[in-house]
């Protein structure tokens, strides 16, 4: 599981209306706790696109949705974040006070 999110987007200032508006409808900004799945390992989950699952590390689960995207490599799932406190980068901390990075999960139907 990977951390995904935008440059910035932690530091809490809003964007304008207009551009947040565009934003949310074009679904091109990934959404707090929008899980991408590569179509096929979503197949192989038994995961289709809006499912709920829950995405669980050794540090500990959160639910997400599920989308499809045969841009994200397959047997990768990128969760987005879209705050600094973000429990999915809790899930996602290499240690103690360390940074975030990619970390083995396991995706399952909610």
């Amino acid at each position: 599981m990977s951390p995904a999110g935008w440059r910035g987007a932690a530091a809490g200032i809003p964007l304008p209306p207009l551009a947040a508006k565009l934003t949310r409808e074009s679904r091109l900004r990934r959404v707090e706790c929008q899980a991408l799945l590569h179509p096929e390992t979503a197949q192989s989950l038994g995961l289709s696109n809006n499912d709920v699952a829950l995405a669980e590390t050794k540090r500990g689960s959160v639910k997400v949705i599920v989308r499809l995207d045969a841009s994200v490599p397959a047997g990768a799932v990128e969760v987005g974040v879209e705050k600094a406190d973000d429990e999915v980068l809790d899930l996602c901390r290499s240690g103690d006070g360390g940074g975030w990075r990619s970390t083995p999960a396991r995706i399952r139907r909610s």
